[in-house]
């Protein structure tokens, strides 16, 4: 590897992995590029390891300070900015290449409208691009009157769907591409419900229909989510195969399932196009730029419609990219949009209390206002963290440094400073009112996960101090202590344990959380075999048991990183909000944070640090305006 001091320094400080470094290395050594390409490329790697596509290459140092501020500490990204060489210096030639009309040169780096990217990038950044073009020309998966007639007859039995709902329905059954966008409890399931009642009623067989999302978990909890649903809602419709029996036909799976990903790379692609009619897609705020291209090549516009789903506040993908902001930032097109347009015109002639028009942008897309889950404080909070607008003094104004008692009780937003309130003491408090049932050595596994599931410590970290690692050892030896239970300190009665891979064969995914319990004279690891968020009631919560050897990797689950939080909601939440020099706090990660509590969230940290976080947006740069 280069000796080069700047490399040098890298590796030290440990701001890229080796494996970067390496390919630094290679490109530079391939292209004789000089210190000019080994500053730009060094600066392309930086920015992809936090989850920009691109970094521009003209103006000054100001957009890169932003792009690069999650990837180095302030001393060494003001260290980094003083090497920098003009991007002049760096010739194109074997491993740089402009690209003046989109076209893919093969070379590692392309330059494009003053970005520089990796090739990899750069084409399924294209490929959106040009798949988002070609559906503006493409009829959706109905009529104009036979979705009209849909949702005229759900209209006449009395449907609670709001405007933007009913609107969303409209742009799935009508335009071959639709993404419907909303914050917590904005009514995404309902609306989802609503697409699949207006095309299985409209002759689309659940076999030709598939549900997806990035993990396992999320795609099964929408599914079975949809199924209660129906099962509430009986069969309006005599002589015909209910809603509930038609959606045990319909499948779910993670998104790389759903494309045939293996070892051999992706079954699906533009060559041999996703068989179904109607595809939709939950959680689009996790789904990473290559996965998204991957899945538009997959998709035949000609014969399928494709529905998204996200909060656009939410923290985004792990992987580079800002999938659904970069739909939003796309123009419109006023022919695509005519469809849509003149459908609802007509449904508001026929039912004049809808409003007369919908403001949308894109064509293809509407946001869900509102919260069904949650209101009066967490949604305030929710709206100044959107906006900016958390001060230190709305923060200290919720203080219960000085009281700790009853955690998990009440509702809203309460502040805990850490300067004043060690972490093992609020961990001690957190376990202060826990029922010493539900780490009985006789415990009730349902109960217990019923009980596990009202509750959940969340973290940015996953090392230090506030990170899960630390914190779960710590819970683990805090019960251990007070409640004696059966087992040792890994793996013990009451201990919730989450997955951390797929293991398709017994149904159990990455993200699912389960309860260790007794059973037969051993500790058994229980996972719930209906949706944990939808159902409320230990008497019916069905679980499935597993030896601890047949489970996929997992760790103890008192607390976990809210990034794999996102999909998940608890009554009460406390969010442990310290920091490390490489991984910043910023509004996304509080909005995440604070959305996962259904009545209840508790900031621990520091207010200064909190306040200035809400104001700090997750920058990252994909190279469209």
């Amino acid at each position: 590897m280069s000796e080069h001091p700047w490399v040098e320094r890298f590796r030290e400080e440990g701001w890229l992995d080796l494996h970067r470094l390496q390919l630094c290395d290679d490109l530079v050594e391939m292209g004789h590029a000089g210190d000019a390409g080994l500053f730009w490329i060094l600066t392309l790697l930086l920015a992809n390891s936090s989850g920009s596509l691109c970094v521009p290459v003209a103006g000054d140092s100001s957009r890169i300070r932003e792009i690069l501020g999650n990837s180095l500490p302030e001393e060494g990204l003001n260290w980094w900015l003083d090497q920098a060489i003009p991007f002049a210096d760096f010739a194109p030639g074997s491993i740089l290449q402009e690209s003046s009309s989109g076209e893919v040169p093969f070379v590692p780096l392309i330059c494009k409208d003053g970005f520089l990217f990796f090739q990899a990038h750069f084409y399924y950044r294209q490929k959106f691009l040009e798949s988002v073009e070609r559906r503006s020309g493409h009829s959706g998966l109905l009529n104009e009157s036979t979705v009209l007639n849909g949702l005229s007859k759900m209209l006449d039995e009395g449907s609670e769907l709001t405007p933007e709902q009913l609107y969303a329905v409209l742009l799935a059954g009508a335009l071959p591409l639709a993404l419907i966008t909303g914050g917590p409890g904005s009514g995404k399931t309902s609306t989802i419900y609503a697409i699949l009642k207006l095309a299985l009623r409209c002759g689309i067989q659940p076999d030709e229909i598939r549900i997806a999302a990035p993990t396992g978990r999320a795609a099964s909890r929408v599914l079975e989510s949809l199924e209660q649903r129906a099962r509430r809602e009986g069969n309006p419709d005599s002589g015909e195969l209910s809603l509930e029996e038609s959606l045990r036909k319909v499948q779910s799976s993670t998104i790389h399932r759903l494309l045939g990903v293996s070892t051999a790379g992706y079954y699906h692609d533009a060559n041999l196009p996703l068989p179904a009619r109607l595809i939709i897609v939950d959680e689009l705020s996790m789904v990473d730029v290559t996965l998204m291209g991957r899945l538009l090549e997959a998709v035949n516009p000609e014969k399928t419609t494709l529905v998204l789903l996200g909060d656009p506040d939410q923290l985004p993908s792990v992987e580079a990219g800002a999938v659904i902001q970069d739909f939003l930032r796309l123009e419109d097109v006023d022919s695509a949009g005519k469809k849509a347009s003149n459908i609802y015109s007509s449904l508001h002639q026929k039912y004049p209390h809808l409003p007369r028009a919908m403001e949308t942008h894109p064509w293809f897309s509407v946001f869900l206002q509102g919260s069904h889950r949650f209101g009066g404080e967490l949604m305030d909070f929710a709206g100044w963290l959107r906006n900016g607008e958390l001060t230190e003094e709305s923060l200290q104004n919720r203080s219960v440094s000085n009281s700790l008692d009853n955690l998990l009780e009440g509702e809203g937003v309460v502040f805990i400073d850490s300067d004043e309130v060690a972490l093992s003491l609020l961990l001690m408090q957190w376990f202060q009112n826990v029922d010493a049932q539900l780490f009985d050595r006789d415990l009730d596994p349902a109960m217990a996960f019923h009980n596990l599931n009202r509750s959940r410590i969340l973290s940015p970290l996953r090392k230090g101090p506030f990170g899960v690692e630390s914190v779960n050892r710590a819970c683990s030896q805090i019960i251990m202590d007070r409640f004696s239970p059966a087992g040792n300190a890994d793996w013990f009665s009451g201990m919730p344990v989450m997955l951390h891979r797929n293991d398709n064969v017994r149904r159990l995914y990455n993200g699912d959380t389960g309860i260790v319990g007794p059973s037969g004279g051993e500790l058994l690891g229980f996972f719930p075999s209906v949706s944990e968020a939808d159902n409320n009631d230990p008497k019916e919560t069905s679980l499935r048991s597993f030896q601890r050897d047949a489970l996929p990797s997992n760790e103890p689950a008192f607390c976990h990183t809210i990034h794999k939080s996102q999909g998940s909601e608890y009554d009460v939440v406390l969010n442990l909000l310290g920091h490390s020099d490489r991984q910043r706090l910023n509004r996304e990660l509080l909005y995440t944070a604070l959305t996962r509590a259904r009545k209840k969230c508790i900031l621990y940290g520091k207010a200064s640090e909190i306040a200035e976080a809400s104001r700090t947006r997750l920058v990252r740069e994909t190279g469209l305006s």
